[in-house]
């Protein structure tokens, strides 16, 4: 009896050991991620086919071959049934018992396009209606041991919104037709002149299941309260929720040793607990944009602690930087620029669209290339316009590191938008999730309540697309009052007091020149209103944001989504691959009046893409000269969401117009610039840096064969943050009877013998020029990632191209003016062997491209 009362006391003993060893080796919290294979299938068909999430229904779709490829030629038009069908998504995944021992389980779904209802094991979790948020569900009440099945349904969007939503004359016409001023939704799938008129659906973010013991931590936020070259002071407030009332502990930490680790014992009651905790900082490096210092970044750990186990932990990087903008009467009107550390920043930067109009196929690659390429070209802003979406956590990481601060626009474009409580409710979720999300990057710089409505309003040009009346109207623009002056400005005044809200951009109107002394401008004279690009250099105002002018990518990218037959600027796949309205119907006139007539279509696209950049060069010196009543310049755009006729810089495939090698140079952190007006030749020095420079500036005067008839050399000291004359030429002096169309003034800025800027003017048109086949020599030799290569003319070669048939490698200057006698070094990233470089290597200029 003893022994058999002694054997089950030590059984006991051992099961308890082991179930306690179990419990003990459960990970305090759980991931599983639920991306990669799913099924889908139209609602009304009984065949399952394989998907990928993140994704969408065409994409699918065309993986499995039921669609033609997209974006070749016309396609999009014969896939316009897609999104009218009710399509539904389905994922099997499998649960150990042991997971279902967790407090918390979440379900967690970060975009759905669009309107969707999510099931669970056959029981409706959410229905969504917002492709702009993230949800995270409650579900250890519908999971089991084994298999699960998670189901998601959607419907189509117009039949969706038709049918849900009100039709009260607010809509706005844009693209094809008119978009609904209820929906939240991306706004470029109805069609602009950047995208095609095209709805997509799908689960366009990652899906997740979370598990959590005893405590979760959410919505963390940190605030500096003190920053010195000394010492940060940063509170980090964050919500935690516990299952039960209990002891624990928050500790702050750092694995590099950048900061000394905080524990702060807190009691925490059952439910949401709000917390605070503080930390600083000794001798903190600050976070600096792009081109003025280093983007430091501080890695911070934070965790929940229950009887000294982590039970929860995030982490997340800061940076440490001060940001105002700063709009104050001055000397001019009313300034309107950023100051970054103390520190006044002319911003240089772009905008930036989805990276693919089908949302969720995007990669990390396309992100690393287009944003690296917007760094490498000296560029210190994304603008994130309202027609587009709130990017991927990814982009966000990414302008962190690079030092790219990004003006984020609330998504809210091409619409008058209600008020009524229902509405509000739905911006006030996604307000509150996106700010959230974003505002511990150090690279938010400024929320924008709109792109374009304040001025739509005072144009009065929308009434030809209504019929209201004058009460109406009235009641429109209090709507807009109350949405975007006091509505969305008293969500962030409680969430986010570390950057500036503006309503609406542009604030001012270029039309008008007593505007241009306040405020930011989009100026679209250039384009379709037929100005000169001169007019860039006379439409300035105190922050010049979004202006451009459209191209084609080159004939290698056109190959890709096109045929040899489509190969006209008229021909229906070249019209359709362009926004609305096509910009072909006027950038031949530009074209005409600027060049010669090309030789054929391939020559068409290069002197397209030189005239391009060519134009926008006037604007983004004219900016820049005009500091400080100029402070900024933000071109649209950077890159293209579909292979495209466009204004970006970049095409679709990633490769460099033209456009993008003239954004380096002319954004350089310093910069020599000729100003031409009547007979006065005024050189500039501008310069963004910190510091005072001393530096060379060398001019020359020759011809086209390199003969010198004047030369000179003087040493400046630069001051910090400067624009300035240093010297000035009369074009009668200079000229002295010599044939103004075959004569070129250059210059060169060096400092510590560096080549820091290089800058040259012609004395007549482009057009007009005496050009000769100039006779490039070269030679190629293995470097270090690549090849070099050295290019050398005994008469001038303007716009010297490189490239090759396949378009494979990279070049570190291109579509450059090769001036007699100069010795060019050209950096090339390539896979290609030395033989089929030399073999391979494309090279022309201008005067091959012409007739």
């Amino acid at each position: 009896m003893i022994l058999r009362q002694a054997f089950f006391f030590w059984l006991l003993i051992i099961v308890g050991i082991f179930s306690c060893r179990k419990r003990n080796e459960w990970p305090t919290h759980y991931r599983k991620d639920l991306n990669g294979h799913w099924e889908m299938k139209a609602l009304d068909s009984g065949q399952w086919l394989p998907a990928i999430v993140p994704g969408n229904v065409h994409m699918d779709l065309f993986k499995n071959g039921m669609i033609p490829e997209p974006f070749f030629r016309d396609n999009l038009e014969k896939i316009k049934w897609v999104e009218k069908q009710n399509w539904v998504y389905r994922k099997d995944f499998m649960l150990s018992p042991n997971v279902l021992h967790y407090d918390y389980l979440l379900l967690t779904f970060k975009g759905l396009d669009t309107y969707a209802d999510i099931f669970l094991n056959g029981h409706k979790v959410f229905t969504n209606d917002n492709m702009f948020l993230g949800h995270q569900i409650y579900a250890k009440h519908l999971l089991r041991p084994g298999k699960n099945t998670l189901e998601v349904y959607f419907q189509p969007p117009q039949k969706f919104e038709r049918g849900n939503y009100p039709k009260d004359g607010r809509e706005l016409v844009i693209g094809n037709g008119k978009r609904n001023a209820y929906s939240r939704r991306a706004i470029y799938q109805y069609g602009l002149e950047w995208s095609p008129r095209l709805f997509t659906t799908g689960i366009w973010q990652d899906v997740g299941l979370e598990g959590y013991n005893k405590v979760r931590m959410q919505n963390l936020h940190f605030v500096q309260q003190k920053l010195t070259s000394e010492e940060a002071k940063i509170r980090v407030t964050l919500e935690v929720e516990a299952k039960r009332n209990i002891r624990a502990v928050i500790r702050i930490s750092n694995e590099k040793d950048q900061f000394e680790t905080v524990e702060e014992s807190i009691y925490l009651n059952k439910g949401i607990n709000r917390v605070e905790v503080n930390f600083k900082v000794e001798n903190p490096k600050l976070w600096w944009p792009n081109g003025l210092g280093e983007a430091y970044l501080y890695h911070v750990k934070i965790e929940t602690l229950v009887n000294g186990i982590a039970f929860d932990k995030k982490e997340e990087r800061i940076g440490l930087r001060t940001i105002e903008l700063v709009e104050e009467k001055d000397k001019y009107g009313k300034s309107f620029f950023f100051r970054i550390n103390g520190w006044e920043v002319f911003i240089k930067g772009a905008t930036f669209v989805p990276v693919q109009h089908f949302l969720g196929v995007s990669r990390e690659e396309h992100y690393q290339i287009f944003l690296k390429s917007a760094a490498d070209a000296n560029l210190n802003m994304i603008r994130l316009p309202a027609e587009g979406i709130y990017e991927k956590e990814l982009f966000y990481d990414l302008c962190d590191e690079m030092g790219l601060m990004v003006w984020q626009d609330f998504l809210f474009s091409k619409a008058f938008y209600p008020t009524e409580e229902s509405f509000l409710n739905r911006v006030e979720m996604e307000v509150h999730h996106v700010i959230k999300r974003l505002r511990n990057h150090p690279s938010l710089a400024i929320w924008c309540g709109n792109n374009g409505l304040e001025l739509l309003w005072k144009s009065g040009k929308w009434k030809e697309e209504t019929s209201f009346t004058e009460n109406d109207s009235l009641k429109l623009y209090k709507d807009y009052q109350k949405l975007f002056e006091e509505f969305i400005p008293n969500q962030i005044s409680t969430l986010d007091t570390a950057r500036a809200y503006i309503a609406s951009s542009p604030s001012s109107n270029w039309k008008n020149p007593n505007e241009l002394k306040s405020g930011d401008i989009q100026f679209n004279g250039v384009g379709w209103d037929k100005r000169p690009f001169s007019d860039f250099k006379w439409v300035i105002g105190r922050f010049m944001n979004a202006y451009g002018f459209p191209s084609f990518p080159s004939l290698s990218s056109l190959q890709k989504f096109t045929n040899p037959q489509d190969w006209s600027m008229f021909s229906k796949t070249i019209r359709f691959h362009q926004g609305t309205p096509p910009p072909t119907l006027y950038m031949e006139d530009y074209l005409i009046d600027r060049f010669r007539k090309p030789i054929h279509f391939a020559s068409h696209l290069f002197l397209n893409q030189i005239l391009q950049a060519e134009g926008m060069k006037i604007a983004f010196e004219a900016h820049r000269r005009a500091k400080p009543f100029c402070m900024g310049s933000i071109y649209q755009q950077l890159n293209d969401c579909w292979p495209a006729i466009s204004r970006s810089s970049i095409d679709y495939y990633g490769q460099w117009k033209a456009l993008h090698y003239f954004v380096k140079k002319a954004f350089t952190p310093m910069l020599v610039s000729f100003d031409s007006q009547q007979d006065t030749l005024k050189v500039y020095v501008i310069s963004d840096l910190r510091t005072p420079q001393n530096v060379e500036l060398n001019l020359r005067f020759i011809d086209f064969g390199g003969k010198e008839y004047f030369k000179e050399k003087v040493y400046l000291k630069i001051p910090a943050n400067s624009s300035k004359v240093y010297l000035s030429y009369s074009k009668k002096e200079l000229l002295n009877n010599k044939l103004r169309e075959e004569v070129i003034l250059i210059a060169t800025l060096r400092r510590q013998e560096k080549l820091v800027s290089e800058n040259h003017v012609y004395f007549a048109p482009i057009k007009t020029l005496n050009l000769k086949r100039p006779g490039i020599q070269f030679t190629v030799k293995p470097s270090q990632g690549g090849y070099t290569i050295n290019l050398l003319t005994p008469l001038l070669a303007k716009n010297v191209y490189l490239r090759f048939e396949d378009n494979e490698g990279f070049f570190s200057d291109n579509f450059f003016d090769l001036f007699p006698g100069e010795d060019k070094s050209i950096n090339l990233r390539t896979s290609k062997s030395l033989s089929q470089v030399k073999d391979q290597l494309q090279i022309t200029s201008l005067y091959d491209n012409y007739q």
